[in-house]
């Protein structure tokens, strides 16, 4: 089975690979609710 580092998205609740998130506050998000926070 594969294993990666990740965590749960603090917007949309989809689990996101730990690479492919970003901090927006004190939050952790996934890019897609990354990009709709900042254009938002």
């Amino acid at each position: 089975k594969e294993s990666f580092e990740g965590f749960v998205c603090d917007i949309c609740g989809e689990m996101t690979v730990e690479g492919y998130g970003r901090p927006l506050g004190d939050k952790k998000v996934c890019m897609p609710c990354y990009e709709k926070a900042l254009h938002a």
